[in-house]
């Protein structure tokens, strides 16, 4: 099984080895400026003509008057204030993110560890199931043996009671037998008894009758 461990690695460690190429805001405001300076030298180089006169440099003023100039100013400076507010923003915004970013990972973190637990706990029960299902097939095996057992003294007691049987119903079917001639001499011998009580009856009545 794959451990969990291997697949909690943290969202911020691909970051942390990217190469740092992030510019400080400060460096960005830096070269916003240098930007800003280099579009007003650019344009300044616009309004300043240059021409070769003879052995010299004569410098030619542009037709644009100076409000026109200043407004352009004022325009700059108003677009690099919006830029260093957006980028005010964008800075905070990064902040923010970082901080969820850090949460997400702490969360991400003990998550992880707590699927460890549970990989471990399981990885626990399993073994001991294992070992209980391992003692289950050898009781099986044993009441299995000991069932062949049983079946087989059962086999034995009843091929001995089919031998026994028929000699157990012979004895009974002789002992009735038996039992039936002697209630018939008894019957005899009681019709014996009667017939010589009768006759002894008769001769205590005919000695009586001599005697008077």
């Amino acid at each position: 099984m794959v451990s969990m461990k291997e697949g909690c690695e943290s969202p911020l460690s691909s970051w942390d080895s990217e190469p740092e190429n992030d510019i400080s805001p400060k460096e960005s405001l830096q070269d916003t400026n240098l930007e800003g300076n280099s579009l007003d030298v650019e344009e300044n180089n616009h309004f300043v003509g240059v021409e070769n006169i003879d052995d010299g440099f004569s410098w030619e003023v542009d037709n644009r008057s100076y409000d026109e100039l200043l407004k352009k100013f004022i325009e700059k400076e108003e677009e690099l204030r919006v830029s260093n507010l957006k980028l005010q923003l964008s800075e905070q915004e990064i902040v923010k993110l970082e901080v969820q970013a850090e949460n997400r990972e702490i969360q991400i973190n003990d998550v992880c560890e707590k699927l460890e637990l549970k990989e471990e706990e399981l990885n626990e029960k399993k073994k001991l199931l294992k070992e209980e299902i391992f003692k289950l097939k050898n009781q099986i095996k044993e009441n299995e043996n000991q069932l062949d057992l049983n079946k087989e003294e059962l086999k034995k007691k009843t091929a001995k009671l089919d031998t026994h049987v028929p000699k157990i119903f012979d004895k009974i079917r002789n002992v009735t037998e038996q039992l039936e001639a002697a209630h018939k001499k008894l019957k005899i011998s009681t019709d014996e008894v009667e017939v010589l009580r009768k006759e002894l009856g008769i001769k205590s009545s005919m000695t009586n009758q001599l005697q008077c």
